[in-house]
């Protein structure tokens, strides 16, 4: 996995097929917000936003989406994320709230 420390958070984790997103994520999140929490104390007002998107990919793809994670802030400063997540979800047919959008 790799983490930043601003704007999106895109991760390549590998799980089970069995595994279900939203309890991966939640661990994620708990595990993380603990360690920010102790290790800098003067981050105790670390929050992570309410929601997640989570993308299965396979094998074949690896080499792709980890360039894609390793280069992410360099594409960031030419496409927006939420552009980008909003042509994800509708290139796939996910329905969403286009209110949850701050952009």
């Amino acid at each position: 996995m790799r983490w930043r420390d601003k704007g999106s958070h895109p991760s390549l984790c590998g799980s089970s097929q069995h595994a279900r997103a939203g309890k991966l994520v939640a661990s994620i999140k708990t595990t993380t917000s603990k360690w920010i929490h102790d290790t800098f104390p003067h981050r105790r007002d670390f929050r992570w936003q309410h929601g997640y998107g989570a993308f299965s990919v396979t094998p074949f793809d690896d080499a792709q989406i980890r360039d894609y994670i390793r280069n992410q802030e360099l594409h960031h400063r030419e496409h927006r994320f939420a552009g980008e997540y909003r042509s994800i979800l509708e290139r796939h047919g996910v329905s969403y709230d286009p209110a949850n959008f701050g952009d």
